[in-house]
């Protein structure tokens, strides 16, 4: 376990991360990524870029939708990233 981390932990060989990075198109871990409805990437960031970026994100995609495609409830997306 790391030290004021909570939560699982595991420790990852070489080729497993190798695996992850490639198979997500990443170059470190962490990555945050948003995808829309049609399971495009439309955010990435390696490493965490704070939880204020990820609501405007989320929103933004949200927002930009069309009425057709339906947009849900924003606190939904919100409550989400909390």
């Amino acid at each position: 376990m790391i030290k004021d981390i909570d939560g699982d932990h595991y420790y990852l060989t070489n080729e497993q991360y190798g695996y992850i990075l490639q198979k997500y198109e990443s170059e470190g871990i962490p990555t945050y990524a948003i995808y829309n409805a049609k399971g495009e990437q439309t955010y990435k960031s390696i490493g965490f870029p704070g939880p204020d970026t990820i609501k405007n994100e989320i929103a933004s995609e949200i927002e930009s939708r069309p009425l057709s495609e339906g947009r849900g409830d924003r606190r939904m997306a919100y409550r989400a990233v909390r």
